[in-house]
């Protein structure tokens, strides 16, 4: 490729940079008049970016696209040439050409190259895009998009291109938000806003008298809590609202700024929400934020399959039906503490959605009914069968009391064909069906044009037709391109989160719609109140295969100050664990690079990872491990082992997930070795589990139907929470694997900087089939210091000695099978 020279490049610069600033002018000169500018200020003026339209962009990251420049796919790929002269085009003048010139050139931290440019611009929403070539990009940094026509040709489908969009606020109004909130396990609750007033002049500081406070619990209104206005150093007030003497339980502070009589302004408002936690002997009881996300535990409920009204389910007829699970089922769960055993912080609801009854027939020619809710009939009404609205309402004020977070499993990928926005949004109306092409494809909310067509079918592969192809064909795609049908379809997602006071949900089907979808849908959860840490978790499901290419695709997903999601499911380390020590294809020492490279890919992503064994998607991880998962599932499902081996295969797993970094997410039935073939035998019934014993009792075969090896993995699993609990080195410390052969692996857990907690934690993996007696090397930097140990999981004792030298050693023995976890001898967290 032939590289310009610095002084031709400088030179058509310049000459462009006349031509276009005389456009400029022109621009500006209507955002000027269009914002009703006065005449400046006296003194310096520091423009405030949030009034900007800050444009940024990469050259040389443009320069590495294949989808730009794959000289093998495209007709005319991209040039150098072209990228230097990238211009900015946007709403605010129709997308006139030529557009801007990001002519201000910036090297950042790690020594990348960015072109930007700034442009003043009334309050409002914006489209703009990148015009490089032949290809119009987004923005490179800014996260919100929408879609829309090509301005440069007019046949262009209505949404061709992928526009950033951006809000510029009106910088001149005043403001009120939330900054923080806080809670304590003796009853008390604590909020903080910050006000800032216009300097439109229409809002000064406020008086006490002009601020209504309000607390509520599940939307029931309280007793308001005090309210305190104190100067911010930024010139505007700090208000502290406090509440005390509060049961357990989930509990939202609201915010308003009163007007007066013929105000037409939008009211100005903002609230939090917070868990007073449920008290806990030699737990602190002073205000404190929210556990982080990694502090959290995550179970998945298929309620269907979990409990009846009555307890444990008979197994339905065939596995494609109904079992009749409801949610007063896993109320009786929750009100036991059957999660507190567990150390779950979260409950995950299958979709919560009303659903069409009767059977239809899937893609395989099976029989199925609509038992798993991911059929979406009703957008906005609770499931009949799984107790409607009421017996939600109960099992979250349980779950909520006793410290529980509820999220539930939202659908926007789809719908069912008898649902309200497809029956109205569709080609299925005359009105729509018989427009022209384009026209009918710009007042569908759906993809169901003459291309609609079902997922893996002959000429619709899942990669080349992933965002418009259907599920099934009662299960119309949504096209999250149209502008309407995104708004629908987040609004419900919100109602979802308002009504219910959920704390959160996880998001089906993500790469089945466009990255900006996603976007909204995790701004507009986070805007609509203040929630902090483990308050609010978005878990998103991109389903991917093993290795870097579905880390990389996952990782796209990820990162918060883009709108990333706060979660999603490491699927590539799921297949490494799985491979590893259930069907023993890779080493443990193949798995540790795996591990590594999962801890790699996501750094700096901000997201708490959902770690996971199993899947209601895949066969079960127990089955796997007996050498039976591949059975058919309807007419060959794999027994339930009666031996040791397969749980203490997946008690090696369920090792790694308490004690990774991360967000442990458990799959119904894991904790008790569940078998099961692939879909939709990975969702039998859970057997007759020990949920009336006492909460602070041991689990057993006590009012169960669990076989010895599945008691034991319960048993293992219940010793796993209380010590993740207990050790922050678990959640959140820096991880060093020490040793790693085929069959055994070492690592060892630091504690963080700031713990209080300095011990390390040495844990050990053993799948080979016999006792095996180790030497462990010490690095120069990572060891463990001089003195006894004990395993937390066996009570086995280690001696590590006085040894010095970088080639140090100790040794221990590895037990078949097994697990291990040394604490130093005495430690708090022994048993």
């Amino acid at each position: 490729m032939v590289r310009m020279s610095v002084v031709t490049r400088a030179a058509l610069r310049r000459l462009e940079t006349e031509r276009i600033e005389r456009v400029r002018c022109v621009l500006l000169g209507v955002c000027l008049v269009l914002a009703a500018c006065a005449s400046p200020a006296a003194g310096p003026q520091v423009p405030d970016e949030r009034c900007l339209l800050r444009v940024w962009f990469r050259p040389e990251r443009a320069l590495l696209r294949p989808d730009l420049t794959d000289r093998k796919r495209l007709p005319r790929p991209l040039t150098r040439e072209q990228v230097e002269q990238a211009q900015v085009i946007g709403s605010w003048n129709g997308f006139a050409r030529p557009g801007l010139p990001l002519l201000d050139e910036r090297i950042g931290k790690e020594g990348e190259r960015w072109q930007t440019v700034s442009l003043p611009l009334p309050p409002g929403t914006y489209d703009y895009g990148i015009v490089i070539g032949d290809f119009i990009v987004p923005d490179d940094v800014a996260p919100q998009g929408a879609f829309g026509p090509d301005p440069r040709y007019r046949d262009s489908g209505p949404f061709e291109v992928e526009w950033t969009r951006t809000t510029i606020p009106d910088c001149g109004a005043a403001t009120l938000r939330f900054v923080d909130v806080q809670s304590a396990r003796d009853g008390r609750l604590r909020g903080e806003a910050l006000f800032q007033p216009g300097r439109d002049g229409k809002d000064g500081l406020l008086s006490p008298t002009q601020l209504a406070a309000s607390l509520s619990q599940a939307g029931v209104p309280l007793s308001p809590p005090t309210l305190q206005l104190a100067p911010d150093s930024q010139g505007g007030q700090r208000i502290t609202l406090e509440g005390s003497g509060l049961a357990p339980g989930k509990y939202t502070l609201t915010l308003r700024v009163l007007r007066e009589g013929g105000d037409s302004r939008p009211p100005l408002s903002a609230s939090a929400s917070a868990f007073i936690e449920p008290p806990q002997p030699g737990r602190p009881t002073e205000l404190a934020a929210a556990p982080p996300l990694g502090d959290g535990v995550v179970y998945h409920v298929v309620l269907d399959r979990f409990l009846g009204d009555d307890g444990a389910l008979l197994p339905p007829p065939t596995p494609g039906r109904r079992a009749g699970g409801t949610l007063r089922g896993l109320l009786r769960a929750v009100e036991a503490g059957y999660f507190a055993r567990l150390g779950i912080t979260t409950l995950w609801l299958s979709p919560l959605y009303e659903n069409p009854p009767g059977l239809f027939t899937g893609r395989d020619g099976k029989q199925y009914e609509a038992y798993h809710g991911y059929w979406p009939m009703g957008p906005r009404s609770v499931e009949p069968r799984l107790g409607g609205t009421q017996a939600l309402r109960e099992l979250l004020a349980a779950s909520h009391a006793r410290g529980l977070r509820v999220i539930f499993d939202a659908v926007p990928n789809h719908v069912f064909s008898e649902h309200p926005a497809y029956q109205l949004h569709s080609r299925r109306r005359l009105h729509i069906a018989s427009l022209p092409p384009q026209q009918a494809e710009a007042a569908s909310w759906f993809s169901d044009g003459n291309t609609a067509c079902i997922c893996g079918s002959p000429g619709c592969g899942w990669g080349e037709r992933i965002e418009d192809c259907w599920f099934d064909r009662y299960l119309p795609d949504v096209n999250w391109r149209h502008p309407e049908a995104q708004q629908a379809g987040v609004d419900d997602l919100l109602w979802w989160l308002d009504a219910f006071d959920l704390d959160g949900m996880r998001i089906d089907a993500v790469p089945m719609m466009p990255r900006p979808a996603t976007r909204r849908m995790v701004r507009a959860a986070r805007e609509q109140r203040l929630r902090k840490g483990l308050d609010l978790l978005l878990l998103g499901e991109n389903y991917t295969g093993p290795g870097s290419d579905g880390r990389r695709s996952i990782r796209s997903f990820l990162g918060r100050s883009y709108d990333g999601l706060d979660s999603a499911f490491d699927f590539p380390l799921m297949w490494a664990m799985r491979a590893a020590l259930a069907q023993e294809k890779l080493g443990l020492h193949e798995l540790e690079t795996e591990i590594a490279a999962s801890q790699a890919a996501w750094h700096g992503s901000g997201a708490a990872m959902g770690l996971i064994l199993d899947n209601h998607d895949t066969p079960r991880f127990l089955s796997e491990a007996a050498g039976n998962a591949g059975n058919d599932p309807w007419n060959d499902p794999p027994p339930q082992p009666t031996d040791a081996a397969p749980y203490r295969k997946l008690g090696l797993g369920l090792t790694l997930l308490y004690t990774l970094p991360g967000l442990p997410v458990i799959y119904y039935g894991d904790e008790i070795g569940l078998a099961g073939a692939n879909d939709p035998d990975s969702r039998r019934v859970l057997p007759k589990v020990p949920v009336d014993v006492s909460p602070t009792g041991p689990a057993g075969p006590l009012d169960s139907a669990l076989l010895p090896p599945q008691v034991a993995l319960l048993s293992l699993v219940e010793r796993l929470a209380a010590l993740r609990r207990c050790l922050p080195q678990l959640r959140s410390g820096p991880r060093t694997s020490l040793f790693a052969e085929a069959e055994i692996s070492v690592a060892v857990h630091q504690s963080a900087a700031n713990s209080d907690d300095a011990a390390a934690v040495l844990a050990v993996l053993s799948r080979a089939a016999h006792d095996k007696r180790i030497f462990v090397p010490q690095g120069a930097t990572i060891r463990l210091p001089k003195g006894r140990y004990r395993d937390a999981l066996s009570g086995d004792e280690l001696v590590v000695s006085d040894t010095a030298g970088e080639s140090a050693t100790f040794s221990l023995t590895a037990r078949a099978l097994r697990s291990a976890l040394y604490l130093p001898q005495g430690h708090r967290c022994l048993p």
